[in-house]
């Protein structure tokens, strides 16, 4: 049964692209020598109660946990001046400091801005500590004005921290992953309802699915002190990896990789883009290293939500033979990207006598060799397989475009990438630069990067173009939409330059026997034809496959962003009690899903964290 909490839950609304609020960058240059210390302190001791006439006048704020209990977006200077104010009375903040040595200018164009970092306390309800990095720039009368404010819930006293975990060690100094070779943990296998055990192990939570997700926020539930398990359906942790098509690579740094505890891609005998044997290992050795508990071949067929009891019964199927726990929370981290095809309607497919696949459905062009194959899509995926058809020897390998792609050149993207994510990085502070500011900001950022880049070093999109491929400048916002539907160029685009790959423009009106016809009349013919069409990124549709669709009906969307320009889904309350999303690409996982952690070891101490309400 639903709790009765979803009577007043209403779902986010998705906006459309248009409708999120858009940042420009500032104009103003920054000058050469500014004393950062000076300027910050002063920030630092204006924080306690803002003036608007101190923001930009379309200033951007995004919170998490710290100050609104949840996940927001705020805009516009009397606006954020207004809600700054009142929340930090109310959360009582204070001992707001500057971090020396943290404040930096970037300098874009012929403007840009200098973000610093800060650090407070906060009282009320739940007392603990927050950080804030707070960019400003300087007016037209060298006034130095807030153009974003980004704030971060660090820690809450007596709830333990989700960001320290040592690893498992026997006295004899070696690691030990507490597992059989089936991923079943030693200490638990006998109560679990398989063998004829029949009793229900409770867990504090369980997690459904131990991708990058599901293994990111297993090991921060261990780090703040929650019993927990992650259910998986394949054979071998990693296996979400190693069950995809053969050229499949990370299209970001090793580096970029990592879990939150330990750095098990940062080995120099790997590749700089990992492939999938190499992610793997890694999942291998951070679960083995940190004793995490994961099931393996097991498949999540029910959770069944007792309202009495406030709690889950989980039913699995491991094998064949079905067990049960109870859970008070449950969290979903089955994946987008590459779990729920998204494949066109095309007609006439009956008729084709090739092949004509989803990638999922892919792994290597080799048994066509010699013959001809069509992508159908330019994303990262398209790419990868296209790639892959020229170096598996088919005679001809076309790509179709219905729309305009942003191509992110890897000269621009590594060098900005590095600067974050190396060898040495400190990836709490990376990540709170790469995924704590709003999401506006990094849309500006971004586009106003490739639009200067394309400006002084047009060959790479010259060269595309020249051959069929159109292109567009990127825009961090649009993808994160879109979730998807770029390149990072990782090698594909020369093949294209090459004519390797060949373009096609237009949209696909039906299936021919040899082939694809399209709207302009023209027909390519093919032997394979492989669908690089994305995923359905909305999961609420399989977790109410999961949960019931009394449930399911009124739980979250996720994917696109709301109103104000925060992303729609994972990581906060879904509009049913103990019931959470996780998912996305490696840098989200491991950052969200501390705050995940705290918000759930919240609940469980009595303290569930209160979302502030205009």
């Amino acid at each position: 049964m639903p709790s009765k909490v979803l009577s007043s839950w209403k779902r986010a609304p998705r906006a459309e692209l248009d409708e999120v609020p858009t940042a420009n960058i500032p104009t103003n240059p920054i000058p050469e020598d500014f004393d950062a210390d000076k300027i910050f302190d002063s920030v630092a001791a204006s924080l306690p109660r803002l003036k608007a006439e101190q923001l930009d006048d379309q200033a951007f704020w995004r919170d998490i946990l710290a100050l609104t209990g949840t996940w927001r977006h705020l805009h516009g200077s009397s606006r954020v001046a207004l809600k700054w104010n009142e929340l930090v009375a109310l959360r009582q903040l204070s001992n707001f400091a500057y971090v020396r040595g943290s404040a930096h200018a970037a300098r874009i164009g012929s403007g840009g801005f200098v973000p610093g970092r800060f650090t407070f306390d906060i009282g009320g309800d739940w007392t603990g500590t927050g950080s804030a990095i707070v960019a400003l720039y300087p007016d037209s009368n060298g006034d130095w004005k807030i153009w974003f404010l980004s704030t971060f819930l660090e820690s809450v006293d007596g709830l333990g921290s989700p960001d320290v975990l040592e690893p498992v060690v026997q006295t004899d100094g070696s690691i030990t992953n507490g597992h059989h070779a089936n991923g079943v943990r030693e200490d638990t296998a006998s109560s679990n309802g398989v063998n004829g055990h029949h009793s229900l192990e409770e867990f504090d939570v369980a997690i459904v699915g131990a991708g990058q997700g599901g293994l990111s926020t297993l090991g921060r539930f261990k780090a703040i002190g929650l019993k927990a398990l992650a259910i998986e359906s394949h054979d071998t942790i990693g296996g979400n990896w190693t069950s995809r098509y053969d050229g499949v690579k990370l299209h970001t740094s090793r580096y970029y990789s990592n879990f939150p505890f330990g750095k098990h891609f940062n080995s120099e005998e790997l590749p700089y883009y990992l492939r999938p044997q190499d992610l793997a290992r890694g999942f291998q050795q951070y679960v083995a290293d940190y004793g995490l508990d994961v099931r393996l071949s097991s498949k999540v067929e029910s959770a069944t939500w007792d309202e009495e009891t406030q709690r889950w019964t989980v039913t699995v199927n491991t094998e064949n033979e079905k067990w049960s726990l109870r859970a008070k929370h449950i969290v979903f981290a089955i994946g987008t990207v590459g779990a729920f095809p998204a494949r066109p309607e095309i007609p006439s497919e009956e008729s084709y006598r090739g092949t004509a696949v989803h990638s999922t459905a892919f792994k290597n062009a080799i048994p066509w060799a010699g013959k001809k194959g069509i992508v159908v899509g330019t994303g990262n995926t398209a790419h990868d397989v296209a790639e892959d058809m020229v170096d598996s020897g088919l005679t001809s390998v076309t790509m179709t475009q219905r729309t305009r792609t942003m191509v992110i050149p890897m000269q621009v993207f590594k060098p900005l990438h590095s600067r974050l994510y190396h060898a040495d990085a400190d990836l709490a502070s990376s990540d709170r630069a790469e995924w704590g500011l709003p999401f506006p900001v990094q849309g500006a950022v971004s586009k106003t990067l490739f639009e200067h880049w394309r400006k002084t070093d047009p060959a790479l999109y010259d060269d595309l173009e020249s051959q069929g491929f159109k292109t567009e400048i990127p825009n961090l916002v649009t993808i994160h939409n879109r979730s998807g539907g770029h390149y990072i160029d990782v090698g594909a685009a020369q093949k294209i330059i090459d004519g390797k790959i060949h373009m096609k423009n237009g949209l696909i009106s039906s299936f021919t026997p040899h082939g694809l016809r399209f709207k302009d009349g023209s027909e390519i013919e093919a032997d394979l034809i492989v669908f690089a069409t994305g995923f359905n990124v909305n999961i609420r549709n399989q977790v109410a496959a999961i949960v019931g669709n009394e449930i399911g009906e009124l739980l979250e969307d996720s994917g696109g962003f709301d109103l104000d320009g925060e992303l729609r889904g994972g990581w906060k309350p879904q509009g049913h009690p103990k019931l959470w999303y996780t998912a996305g690409e490696f840098g989200q996982c491991r950052f969200y899903s501390r705050f995940l952690a705290l918000q759930i070891k919240a609940d469980i101490e009595g303290r569930r964290f209160q979302e502030w309400k205009e």
